[in-house]
């Protein structure tokens, strides 16, 4: 049976399903679970709807869907359906029952994603304006995967930190002086009244800026929630100031509660019990915490009883990331897991699961990535985050030097909208054949599709190959790589 054949009575069901819920005429509105929030608005020439995480304020899913959709979705947002119904079919001069037809095929397809719900009686849905997401249809573009706005902005905001952890992915000149608070919060404004919703406050380890608690409060008090990650000892002191900048959640990097593998690991004495310390110390203040753990083959067997010391001092995710390769790491190889290693760790975490436990892991490998390449993921580099380096340089991946091709310019100097829309990014986003003469991708018959949508990974190409433009380690055609990328 074809693809579309057996999609075609998965549709009609949900229709059906759709069906019977409107006709108790709900309150319906965009969707807003204990997960995410989604929402909508303008990008120039088409609208997005996107959704950020509570947890970690980061964009999850992102959808270009045209304003006559937008405008339909936003009559349905806090409304009853019966009145959406009447007020779509004034607005677009349509009988009723067409409106009605449109908005059981729109809603069997947003239903099913969780972007549109129903309410229930009583809830409190602010309303959206249909007439700040209409305009003209010859002006819609729904081709272009990038947006024309950046949504999202990772701020690095210093390369000092005070550990130096043996995985380090990240390109750091700690004898690089910071830049002035005064410039970052310009910047900040810059985003936001460009359309930026998310911020991230990273480094090195943005608790050394001294600027921090003051950008906080910035971004705060432009209704943003920023997302901090830190891995510095958080005095009671430190974690008053920044529950006082409102900062309502934060990020503990905390790999071991054993002091030798932590230790050895971040190669800091004592930085195990100084981050059990700043956990309860973030807690006392008021925040939320949440912890990350990169896992090697020195914890990976000690993750279980730190997700224990955790979640009794009140932690309420514990996130993980297995070890990947590293440009600025000479034994990085010794720190990438195995696959009986990852194996067993899922299988722990998915029983801690069970028990309720909230803690996260998973571990694909380099052969599931090869064998299964026509159904990978797209890379979202470019195409809703903004990341800026502590110099300013604007790049669009954490884990590549920072310098060009990969910096695009410096935010600084340039505006951040005009740096989005460079030659230098454009290239990044769409590499013209060319470019790869000498590699399997130069005559291969799928590089449009490869190289027009966002399926090349260059920092992938770029650890196992030392090449910016060649294909990615996972391609089926592409040489095994040189170096163990893991498993």
């Amino acid at each position: 049976m074809s693809e579309t054949a057996s999609a075609a009575p998965i549709h009609s069901q949900r229709i059906e399903e759709v069906r019977a819920l409107l006709a108790g005429n709900p309150v319906l509105g965009l969707g807003d679970s204990a997960e995410g929030v989604w929402r909508m608005r303008p990008d120039v020439r088409r609208i997005i709807l996107y959704r950020i995480s509570h947890d970690t304020s980061e964009i999850e899913r992102m959808i270009r869907i045209h304003p006559i959709t937008a405008v339909m979705l936003a009559l349905l947002h806090g409304s009853r359906y019966r009145d959406a119904v009447e007020r779509a079919a004034a607005a677009f001069e349509q009988p009723v029952d067409a409106i009605e037809r449109r908005y059981e095929h729109e809603l069997s397809h947003w239903m099913g994603h969780e972007a549109v719900e129903a309410k229930p009686d009583g809830a409190a849905v602010a309303p959206l304006d249909p007439a700040s997401l209409a305009m003209p249809a010859q002006s819609v573009d729904l081709e272009r995967w990038w947006l024309y706005r950046p949504l999202s902005m990772h701020l690095k905001l210093t390369d000092a930190c005070q550990r130096t952890c043996r995985y380090c992915s990240v390109e750091l000149d700690r004898s690089r002086d910071d830049i002035a608070t005064e410039r970052w919060l310009r910047l900040v404004e810059e985003g936001i009244d460009n359309g930026v919703v998310t911020i991230s406050y990273l480094g090195g380890d943005p608790l050394l800026h001294r600027g921090l608690c003051e950008l906080v409060r910035y971004a705060v008090g432009r209704g943003i929630q920023p997302f901090v990650s830190t891995k510095c000892f958080v005095s009671d002191e430190t974690a008053g100031k920044l529950a006082d900048a409102g900062l309502k959640r934060i990020q503990i990097s905390i790999d071991s509660h054993v002091d030798p593998v932590a230790d050895y690991l971040l190669d800091s004495r004592g930085a195990g019990k100084q981050l059990l310390a700043s956990v309860e110390n973030c807690i006392r203040a008021g925040m939320r915490v949440r912890t990350n753990s990169v896992i090697t083959p020195y914890n990976v067997l000690l993750f279980p009883e730190l997700v224990a010391r955790l979640e009794q001092l009140g932690v309420y995710k514990m996130g993980t990331s297995a070890c990947g390769y590293s440009l600025f790491s000479d034994e990085i190889d010794s720190l990438l897991l195995r696959e009986d290693e990852g194996a067993w760790l899922q299988d722990q975490v998915q029983a801690m699961r069970q028990r309720g436990v909230p803690v996260a892991f998973s571990f694909v490998g380099h052969r599931f990535r090869r064998e299964n390449f026509e159904s990978r993921a797209w890379c979202t580099a470019g195409v809703w985050n903004a990341i800026v380096n502590s110099d300013g340089a604007l790049s669009f991946c954490d884990d590549l030097p920072n310098r060009e091709p990969f910096a695009v310019g410096n935010v600084f100097e340039t505006p951040l909208l005009d740096l989005w829309e460079s030659e230098a990014a454009n290239r990044l986003r769409g590499p013209e054949r060319h470019l790869y003469e000498g590699t399997v991708c130069s005559d291969c018959e799928l590089f449009e599709r490869c190289s027009r949508h966002p399926r090349i990974c260059y920092r992938d190409s770029y650890h196992a190959y030392g090449r910016v433009f060649g294909p990615p380690p996972q391609c089926p055609r592409a040489p095994e790589p040189p170096v163990r990328l893991g498993h």
